[in-house]
């Protein structure tokens, strides 16, 4: 079922149309249903089916924006144009075109004078309440308000107060509520009303919810002979064919396989989150192994079960889909893959549950794009109409963070302006490389143990209790501190005897501030046991808050120091890491003591933490003192930390031990790289994780195209092909437009402290590695999903050698060229993994008759004579304008790229006809369809 489109007058989330159920059973409660499981569902059929909505279809005040208003009498009919038209002229009711400005009450019209938002003229409807209250008469407030409109005071009477709704009414209860105040324009979306009244159902589609629902009821009944202390019942159908997918039950406190052949209890295994595995699973993933609780299809709603698909029945489902938005997309066929959709796990899928989601289970269905929620009994945690409505969000935490990063991202260019390169290669690399490695050697082995182990179900193997069990792993996590102590004072040495350190005179108070840096990283510790408790109860927003505040603390403690104090040099630095820790430190026991002061602990059922004593170690005389199989796994982990460690820091450690590039180039060469790899994360990163889930959910493992099904594979290659030719162009356009444009950028974000010297050369550089990088992501990302076990393993090793080699050329590299090294040692890197993912190409396709997509690599050859052109008309435009003639020539010289830059396009449009029409299908064509596919509702008796 589609979601009624956006509203023209004014938009909405469609994604918040979901459904929520009411009934006049004695569960019922303020219009929720509080039952504890939807068993009271099976003996009466008399059930209803209510659509759970965002709060903008909701009749309410707060859905149609009441607020006041200032408005007067008009003393004469004859007047009403004149008056109206001024009025409009003088103080327009911007946005608000869905309300009448005149009204006829007893036979008198009325004007609205000033609207109280704050867009509007909030300030003159405050000023108006305060004379209210006053003892002004109103012959006074009248005289007063009047004479805005001098034109036309002898035409207004009596000025009052009154309420007005600022949002249009998207449904006729909105809009009966609206007329009850001030009259409005309303168009009625057949869409919205058939969504509300649930009209948009057949008598059949009644039949198969119950039947569906019935399953998981039934399911709920198997789950309680295994686990009576918690049920959920859930099935996921393919509405297409109405075929069951999968079956599940909540198994927390039931032990599942792991991909190690262990078994353990997981917090996490929420009966949500075990039906989508199971979905997983029935497309050759999935994590878990469930073979003793297994049915068969015969036996539907008596254990867990999955059916296993093809891919035929994926692109039928996708092919159903898309007949239901035909009329927007008429060139959609069933002979091709929409691969952003397919991606996802449950594109398509109905989803019954027993009872309603928590916010964990309602945001994994949200990810894995189902189709609709329906649920039985409501729960006071529920996140889909009851504790909150998590699919009506418009935004979760992204917009938080996005606003944290770009302000934190201007504010770090404004400090390049008031620093040496001296001081930017210190901190930016040697004290933030001894501080994330104290911070890395010291808590990332207890971070992966304690997450990866059950610490929070309600009795472990040996019977001992959830808030033991608990006392056992915190009293673990404290360890850390000791390790973390030992890691910094050795470190700390190596920084301060063992390595070269800068010019006292040039660069004073660095041993202050390597001592500094280094208690800071250990200081932060003393958060970890709160963390991982954050992170296991999925706080977040906490998480995120706690990160980016601190962060932004530091930016702005910095900036004011640099440009108060420029004398002090580190100093300054020192003090914006000690602001960052204690920020960080604060927020997260600032947030525990108060939720656990206040409350707010009650209200999570499994929480094991009581009190503030129950965030430190505890003294147990008759059990272990730590987590005993966390312990063991920290201490594995640990070795991998290590290599882990050293091959992800392992520029900057060639950077600090060998002594390869003075304090200045080192400065520099990070802001750069910085700078360079933001094209990689946001452009490339999400193009390689969304097809990768396509290829993984498409492709046989260890098959070559071949033995893959034909109508398969020429959909696959054309996906690879339209992939690879789009992120060369990609690529070869930031390459042709950044060379010229390398000097003018680092000019305008850093200053001479970044144009000077090295920083050009290094960013013209990069937007060579910038290319290679696509064609790796893109080759690597098909190649990952058509690998065998065997081909993966092999190519572990593989990249231990590419990486061991990388580390070698960057330091012979860098003593040849200077910094430049590292980017052609990168360079170097990624073209050897891209000639290993061509060969496994050429061999995939060596005995198919599909064309191989590597021809994709190669671009039109009018694209390629317009982007060398359009290189070199730059490159001269920046060797006649720019960059030391002023700010005009500055910008004919971005005119000259921007007029480029549209050739470029329209080359690309016109030649490139099949990325454009595969651009078209995934993406452009997207926003609406995905936003119409997710609509939830739910079923209660």
């Amino acid at each position: 079922m589609s979601a009624p489109p956006c509203s023209k007058r004014r938009k909405f989330n469609e994604d918040a149309l979901v459904a929520h159920s009411h009934t006049d059973k004695s569960h019922h409660k303020e219009g929720i249903n509080y039952a504890n499981d939807a068993t009271d569902l099976l003996p009466n059929r008399n059930w209803s089916l209510t659509s759970v909505v965002a709060d903008d279809l909701l009749t309410s005040k707060e859905a149609i924006g009441l607020v006041e208003a200032v408005a007067a009498d008009i003393c004469s009919k004859k007047d009403a144009s004149k008056v109206l038209q001024f009025v409009g002229d003088v103080v327009p009711l911007k946005g608000m075109q869905h309300l009448k400005r005149l009204r006829k009450v007893d036979n008198v019209l009325q004007v609205i004078l000033f609207v109280g938002t704050k867009d509007l003229h909030a300030k003159q409807v405050q000023e108006f309440k305060t004379l209210m209250t006053g003892k002004n008469s109103s012959s006074m407030i009248s005289n007063t308000y009047k004479s805005f409109f001098k034109e036309v005071n002898d035409m207004l009477g009596k000025v009052f107060l009154t309420f007005i709704p600022t949002k249009p009414p998207l449904t006729r209860p909105q809009f009966e509520m609206c007329k009850k105040h001030w009259p409005v324009s309303f168009h009625e979306e057949k869409a919205i009303t058939s969504l509300l009244n649930c009209s948009m159902f057949s008598k059949m589609d009644y039949i198969q919810m119950e039947s569906h629902m019935r399953n998981a009821i039934k399911t709920v009944y198997f789950g309680k002979a295994l686990n009576k202390d918690l049920s959920m019942g859930v099935v996921i159908v393919d509405p297409s064919s109405n075929d069951t997918i999968a079956c599940a039950f909540d198994m927390r406190n039931i032990s599942c396989g792991l991909a190690n052949g262990c078994t353990a209890k997981h917090p996490l295994n929420h009966g949500v989150m075990v039906a989508i595995d199971l979905v997983a699973r029935s497309q050759g993933g999935g994590t878990y192994s469930y073979t003793p609780y297994l049915t068969n299809s015969c036996a539907v709603g008596q254990g867990l079960y999955y059916k296993s698909t093809n891919y035929q029945t994926s692109a039928q489902r996708m092919h159903n889909t898309c007949k239901e938005i035909s009329d927007a997309t008429p060139q959609c066929d069933s002979t091709k893959v929409d691969a952003l959709s397919v991606s996802y796990i449950c594109t398509g899928l109905d989803v019954y549950i027993t009872r309603e989601p928590c916010v964990m289970c309602s945001m994994a269905l949200l990810h894995s794009r189902v189709r609709r929620v329906f649920y039985g009994a409501s729960h006071a945690e529920g996140a889909l109409g009851s504790a909150y409505k998590i699919h009506a969000m418009k935004t979760l935490n992204h917009k938080f963070q996005l606003s944290f990063r770009v302000l934190t991202f201007l504010l770090n260019a404004f400090i390049l302006r008031y620093v040496t390169k001296d001081i930017l290669g210190i901190v930016n690399v040697r004290l933030v490389l001894l501080y994330g490695t104290i911070i890395f050697m010291s808590r990332e082995a207890f971070r992966r143990a304690c997450l990866s182990t059950e610490t929070s179900s309600s009795a472990d193997k040996g019977g001992h209790s959830k808030a033991l069990y608990w006392s056992q792993t915190i009293n673990l996590l404290w360890c850390m501190i000791p390790v973390g102590l030992v890691c910094m004072v050795l470190l700390i040495y190596c920084w301060a005897y063992l390595f070269e350190n800068p010019d006292p005179l040039a660069v004073p108070y660095y041993g202050i501030a390597v001592l500094v840096f280094g208690f800071c990283a250990w200081i932060e510790l003393f958060a970890e046991p709160l963390w991982i408790i954050g992170q296991t109860f999925l706080f977040v927003k906490l998480k995120v808050i706690s990160e980016g505040l601190a962060i932004l603390v530091k930016t702005i403690v910095t900036v004011l120091l640099v440009v108060w104090y420029p004398q002090w040099g580190l100093i300054s630095f020192c003090c914006a890491m000690v602001a960052f820790s204690i920020t960080y430190i604060a927020v997260y026991y600032g947030y525990f003591f108060w939720f656990i002061t206040s409350g707010k602990v009650k209200q999570i059922e499994d929480f094991p933490i009581h009190s503030v004593r129950d965030f430190f170690p505890k003294l147990h005389l008759d059990v272990p003192l730590v987590n005993v199989n966390a312990a063991k796994l920290t201490v594995s982990f640990f070795k991998q930390s290590v290599l882990k460690g050293l091959l992800t820091e392992g520029e900057r450690y060639i950077m600090t031990v060998l002594n390869v590039l003075s304090f200045a180039d080192q400065g520099v060469y990070d802001i750069v790289n910085n700078l360079g790899s933001l094209v990689a994360r946001f452009i490339f990163l999400p193009i390689e994780e969304s097809f990768y889930l396509f290829f993984v959910k498409t492709l046989k493992r260890g098959e070559d195209a071949n033995q893959q099904t034909p109508n398969q594979m020429i959909a696959i290659s054309h996906v690879l092909f339209c992939l690879l030719r789009l992120v060369v162009l990609i690529g070869s356009t930031i390459l042709a437009f950044g060379i010229p444009y390398s000097y003018l950028l680092l000019d305008i974000y850093g200053g001479t402290i970044l144009s000077s010297g090295t920083g050009p050369l290094l960013l013209k550089f990069y937007c060579l590695y910038v290319l290679v990088i696509a064609i790796n992501g893109t080759t690597e990302c098909f190649v990952f999903a058509a690998m065998s076990q065997n081909d993966v393993e092999n190519y572990n090793k593989k990249m231990l050698l590419f990486s061991f080699l990388f580390l070698t050329t960057s330091y012979y590299l860098t003593i040849l060229v200077g910094s430049v090294g590292f980017i052609l040692a990168n360079c170097l890197n990624m073209l050897a993994r891209i000639i290993h993912s061509i060969i496994f190409l050429k061999r995939f396709y060596k005995k198919s008759r599909i064309s191989s997509p590597l021809h994709g690599l190669i671009p039109r050859p009018v694209v390629l004579v317009t982007l060398a052109v359009s290189f070199l008309i730059c490159s001269f435009s920046e060797s006649q304008l720019c960059c030391d003639r002023g700010w005009i020539f500055r910008v004919v010289h971005i005119s000259v790229g921007a007029i480029c830059l549209c050739a470029v396009a329209v080359s690309v449009f016109y030649f490139e006809r099949e990325v454009v029409t595969f651009l078209r299908e995934q993406y452009f064509s997207k926003s609406a369809k995905n936003q119409n596919e997710r609509v939830s509702a739910t079923n209660s008796t």
